[in-house]
């Protein structure tokens, strides 16, 4: 049995209209929900269809564009600063009162657990400390912008699993997190720490500074000697750089505008549950697969 559907008859029930399931592996939350997650899953419970491949840090959605989140036994194999980032993300994409459904094992009673029963460990599992009461002090007490709906402590039905239900407020509630953050620990409040990236997006990193940095260094000089071997801020050329860093920015929002278009349409076709549709909903999620970055989508044969 999958974690999800030890949990599906208390959450499935918050997990209404369009929302994602992440990290799903194989066993959707809810029939209509948008499934995603890596390109090659580690598990493998269920043999429903993937939408979405892609990294869990950078959804493909515009804010305020879904009405929940599910995700079960994912965020305990990153490290604390990196599950802050993760869910300021995930609650960037919900629409105000959309939900945010958690469902993570107490990393204590999980050994517990298996050594009682033989089952083997998880070793992706990073925090020693992951446990509902860890979560609220190092999460919750630091990324605001939601309200607790409800919670399920482990029970002898799920064995070794809470649960969470919260709720993206409404933006006029989200000044209260102001409010109160002054009486908050000052420690609490310290932004964290950005996590090392992927050694393969170390290397893009790279190779975009070399390539900056050559084309930075070739203007440069073909300017020093078309402008009479003076510096640089000593020419009347601010009208123009003006001009083209705005010609640059249109140029990037018409493209973000054009693209965020595209993603919701392609968003509403996945959620479209219809016999007829189903060619379109493979295409719809083929259309997410490249807007995310894909380089490779499986055929599903």
């Amino acid at each position: 049995m999958s974690e999800t559907a030890k949990a599906r008859p208390r959450l499935s029930a918050f997990c209404k209209g369009s929302g994602l399931d992440i990290g799903f592996g194989g066993d959707a939350i809810v029939p209509w929900a948008i499934t995603m997650d890596m390109e090659r899953p580690y598990t493998q419970v269920g043999d429903k269809p993937q939408h979405l491949f892609g990294d869990c840090q950078s959804l493909p959605f515009r804010d305020n564009t879904l009405d929940f989140i599910y995700s079960s036994h994912l965020i305990e194999d990153f490290h604390w600063p990196d599950i802050l980032l993760i869910l300021a993300e995930w609650i960037r994409t919900l629409k105000p009162k959309g939900k945010l459904i958690l469902y993570q094992p107490d990393q204590r009673v999980y050994l517990d657990h298996c050594r009682r029963t033989g089952q083997g460990i998880n070793q992706a599992h990073k925090e020693p400390d992951f446990s509902l009461s860890a979560f609220r002090k190092r999460i919750l007490s630091k990324i605001g912008h939601t309200t607790l709906l409800e919670f399920n402590e482990p029970d002898e039905g799920t064995g070794y699993s809470w649960g969470q239900n919260r709720e993206r407020k409404q933006p006029r509630d989200q000044g209260n997190d102001k409010a109160g953050a002054q009486g908050a620990d000052p420690q609490a409040m310290t932004p964290p720490v950005m996590p090392t990236m992927r050694p393969e997006a170390e290397l893009h990193l790279k190779a975009l500074r070399e390539a900056f940095l050559k084309d930075f260094d070739a203007k440069y000089r073909k300017g020093y000697w078309e402008h009479g071997q003076t510096l640089l801020y000593q020419q009347p050329c601010w009208s123009e750089i003006i001009s083209e860093i705005l010609d640059m920015v249109s140029y990037g929002y018409t493209l973000k505008i054009q693209l965020a278009a595209v993603a919701d349409l392609a968003l509403a076709g996945c959620a479209d549950e219809s016999v007829a549709a189903s060619l379109a909903r493979e295409n719809c999620a083929r259309i997410l697969q490249i807007l995310q970055g894909v380089p490779k989508v499986p055929d599903g044969k």
